[in-house]
């Protein structure tokens, strides 16, 4: 059962608001699949309140109920966010995380584009 997959090794013991945001994100799953809908869930948490471990124990317990169906991406705004993303997540998943980046270093996503409304 996705609820109760237990957190990943790497980060066993989040804090209680860690664990009710995972919970709150994975009851949204649960009934967005209910429903036959796509699950899309947003989390929004303050400055240091751990949301790179709050999504690297989410992607785990996916990983390890079969519901990580493809890839996670994460997007960064700021290469310390990204470098900070990447070693959290590559302590999770250990060669599976990887940063995407051309032979040159640059953006392997010429064509992505931010969109706002």
């Amino acid at each position: 059962m996705l609820l109760f997959q237990p957190d990943s090794p790497a980060y066993p013991e989040s804090r209680y608001y860690q664990d009710a945001a995972i919970r709150a994100a994975f009851e949204k799953i649960i009934q967005s699949e209910a429903k036959a809908q796509p699950p899309r869930v947003l989390l929004s948490l303050a400055t240091g309140a751990g949301k790179t471990i709050i999504a690297a124990n989410l992607l785990w317990r996916l990983h390890e109920a079969e519901h990580l169906a493809k890839p996670a991406q994460f997007l960064c705004d700021r290469d310390e966010l990204r470098e900070q993303a990447y070693t959290r997540l590559k302590a999770v998943f250990g060669d599976n995380a990887r940063i995407v980046r051309t032979e040159k270093g640059e953006n392997a996503a010429k064509n992505a584009r931010v969109l706002r409304r």
